[in-house]
């Protein structure tokens, strides 16, 4: 009977784009406070891309094909996850968010408004 799964991440999960990309996004959700009270905001980002980074790396490695092409297509790949774990951590937890563009900044030059 197959209907209840019985393991959530497996290597085989993790290879897929899907996989890879709930699993960073819930890791990073997991280490994202402690992250942000150490280093501030701007180091989410780069832990998620670290993050994604080691697990494909591991994967590789597991599968036995951990070579320099393998390496390579891990960085370009890990960054793609990354973004797509991001991003679908800002959908999910705030969709209707209002980003502030430069013009909503007060940016003051000699009393007047910057355009």
């Amino acid at each position: 009977m197959s209907g209840i799964p019985h393991e959530f991440f497996t290597v085989e999960t993790l290879s897929t784009f899907g996989g890879l990309v709930l699993f960073v996004s819930l890791v990073t959700t997991l280490l994202k406070t402690p992250v942000k009270e150490r280093w501030g905001d701007w180091a989410v980002r780069p832990l998620a891309i670290l993050i994604a980074l080691l697990t494909e790396l591991f994967v590789t490695a597991t599968r036995g094909v951990l070579n320099l092409e393998s390496v390579g297509l891990a960085v370009v790949n890990a960054v793609l996850v990354a973004l797509a774990a991001s991003g679908s951590h800002e959908y999910i937890s705030d969709p209707l968010a209002q980003k502030k563009r430069p013009q909503d900044f007060n940016l003051l030059d000699n009393g007047k408004r910057i355009p």
